[in-house]
């Protein structure tokens, strides 16, 4: 079992056995008592509240992230599911943690790539030409 000491709490049965042994009873003392211990319930509820806040706030943080690293991970499945039948493998760009992909991100990291790959053809062609005048 669990045992809680509330200060007031113990102030109010010692004043309530006090005044049991002396045969009278003051009710305002008794109030007195009671809205003691209903303050410092009132006090721990709301620390209880605070530390309820902030894991909220932390697990929505853990959420969001997680969400934006599941849409990140289907939107690189997609593009490896379109580019299967090519030899083409599609990367998508890492962007920086808190920013969720949207259209123009990807447009210019497929962009990025397109450059790439055409300065590679580029550079192969040159290479053919340079093997085909060696051979002649």
């Amino acid at each position: 079992k669990n045992t809680h000491m509330i200060p007031s709490l113990e102030r109010l049965v010692n004043a309530i056995e006090l005044k049991n042994a002396e045969g009278t009873f003051d009710a305002s003392l008794h109030l007195k008592a009671q809205v003691d211990q209903l303050t410092g319930r009132n006090e721990e509820l709301r620390k209880e509240l605070r530390e309820s806040r902030k894991e909220a706030v932390n697990f929505s943080n853990q959420l969001a992230k997680a969400n934006t690293k599941i849409a990140n991970l289907e939107n690189e499945i997609d593009m490896l599911k379109k580019s299967e039948g090519g030899n083409i493998i599609f990367k998508s760009s890492n962007l920086p943690e808190g920013m969720s992909p949207s259209s123009m991100n990807m447009i210019n990291s497929q962009n990025d790539y397109l450059m790439h790959l055409l300065q590679e053809l580029e550079n192969k062609e040159q290479l053919f030409k340079k093997l085909e005048e060696a051979i002649e």
